[in-house]
């Protein structure tokens, strides 16, 4: 393709998919404002492909796993940065009885930082609820997504712009950039996550556009505590994350639907102080609380079927405008194969899943 394939976004969504268009010897072009205000930023980083609670693996979560482990691997080698940490995963079981080990994956890169369950009963209230539940990672997003925005723009592949009405020309497919620059590109893929509910970013675009996403909100607290040396993630009424040596956790969940607001509300942060304590042993509370050093909050795109939304925008087909967005609650573990998807199909070598299409109806 002479023309580039323009990606604006540089969440986990367009990230990936710049990196893998990269790979495949391509030379995308990047549109954001700033990815540190995307939900990405605000992710707590695990990456597993169970439901926990329901002790199944997830949509494409088995495939997913593999794929993403692999990718994010060589995207380390690629970028010369380590981003992800193997880790085992536990659950609590609410029957108080051990219902056995979910299946575990056959990857002897995560098969080998499994813990047994003795480790976890020293920090955990354990009395029977908590059972070995497979492996999964932590993926240091922020060490990720600025490394790509730094190998992108050492490569001007990477421009910072806010795109307005006139500046666009669909019909030739030309973009006008600040200072008077133009960028004429084969497909336009709009990667901008919640903002795709109103008009991708683009609110001048005609309401059949829009996808109809609801704000999600989700809360993080992290606290320096080096005596805690948990074993992997607990997952429970809260998740609890330790960062791979570091002495800190991080304890997340999500909160609100139909939220507009990324504000951490103060209260948020004692419920997971309180939530967290009710798993680990020796800590109550108000001790958890003192011991936080950060707290943050973001708001992701939900889908009412809660799949992602990834192909040609409704009314655009013909001007080879696309969207990957709305990755939802597990983005990062599917992120790389979606991205591998929509470049086959950008390149013209496959199609594009029928159940993930943005005409697939009013969901």
């Amino acid at each position: 393709m002479n023309k580039p394939i323009v990606i604006v976004g540089q969440g986990i969504a367009g990230s990936t998919l710049a990196l893998e268009l990269i790979r495949r010897g391509y030379k995308p072009f990047v549109l954001d404002a700033s990815w540190i205000f995307g939900s990405t930023a605000a992710a707590g980083g695990s990456v597993h492909p169970w439901v926990l609670s329901k002790q199944r693996p997830t949509w494409r979560g088995l495939e997913s796993f593999e794929t993403a482990q692999r990718w994010y691997r060589s995207a380390e080698a690629m970028l010369g940065l380590r981003v992800w940490h193997p880790l085992s995963l536990y659950r609590l079981s609410p029957s108080g009885k051990s219902p056995g080990p979910s299946p575990a994956l056959a990857s002897p890169d995560t098969g080998s930082m499994g813990a047994n369950s003795r480790d976890a009963e020293k920090h955990i209230l354990e009395d029977g609820r908590i059972v070995h539940a497979g492996f999964g990672a932590w993926l240091n997003t922020r060490v990720l997504v600025s490394g790509i925005r730094g190998y992108l723009a050492r490569r001007n592949m990477l421009r910072t712009a806010i795109l307005g009405e006139r500046d666009i020309n669909f019909k030739d497919r030309i973009i006008s950039l600040p200072g008077g620059k133009t960028l004429g590109y084969s497909a336009l893929v709009l990667a901008t996550g919640l903002q795709a509910s109103q008009g991708h970013g683009l609110p001048w675009l005609p309401p059949a556009t829009h996808l109809p996403f609801y704000g999600v909100l989700g809360s993080i607290i992290e606290l320096y505590l080096p005596e805690l040396q948990l074993p992997g993630l607990i997952h429970g009424p809260v998740n609890i994350l330790p960062i791979p040596g570091t002495g800190r956790i991080r304890i997340g969940t999500t909160y609100h639907r139909e939220y507009k607001d990324a504000t951490t509300p103060p209260n948020d942060a004692q419920d997971l102080c309180r939530r967290a304590a009710a798993i680990l042993g020796g800590f109550d509370a108000a001790d958890l609380f003192r011991r936080i050093e950060a707290c943050w909050s973001g708001i992701r795109p939900a889908s009412r079927d809660r799949l992602p939304f990834m192909g040609p925008v409704p009314g655009y087909e013909n001007n080879g405008v696309y969207c990957f967005n709305g990755l939802g609650t597990r983005g990062l573990l599917t992120a790389p194969g979606l991205a591998a998807q929509l470049a086959d199909a950008l390149g013209g070598t496959d199609s594009l899943p029928e159940d993930l299409l943005p005409n697939r109806g009013r969901v």
